[in-house]
C-alpha cells in the first residue's frame, strides 16, 4: 500500500498545514502478528513534507486489517486525530 489521500487540513505548527497524507504499509509476511504504518503528511499548497512518522499496527488492530487496506487508513486517521474532507 502505498497512497496519497486527502485529508481535512491540520495544523503541524510553524511547518504548515497539511491537507495530504500518505501511507505506506511497510513489508510483513503471513507469519508476523504486526507492521509498521509509514506516514508523510504534505503541505500541497507550498508543496513541501511537514511532518512524518510511524505507527505500529499490532494486536487486534493487525488481526481485523485482513485484505482491506481501507482499514489501515481509517486506523491510522484515528491514530493521529485526522480525518477526510468534508
Amino acid at each position: 500500500m502505498n497512497n496519497v489521500y486527502q485529508i481535512q487540513p491540520a495544523s503541524c505548527g510553524p511547518l504548515g498545514t497539511a491537507d495530504y497524507i500518505q501511507i505506506t504499509i511497510g513489508s510483513f509476511n503471513l507469519l508476523d502478528t504486526w507492521c509498521t504504518v509509514n506516514y508523510t503528511l504534505i503541505d500541497s499548497v507550498n508543496k513541501k513534507n511537514v511532518a512524518q512518522g510511524w505507527k505500529r499496527l499490532e494486536g487486534t488492530d493487525y488481526a481485523n486489517w485482513g485484505q482491506d487496506n481501507t482499514y489501515v487508513k481509517t486506523w491510522l486517521f484515528t491514530q493521529l486525530g485526522l480525518s477526510d474532507p468534508s
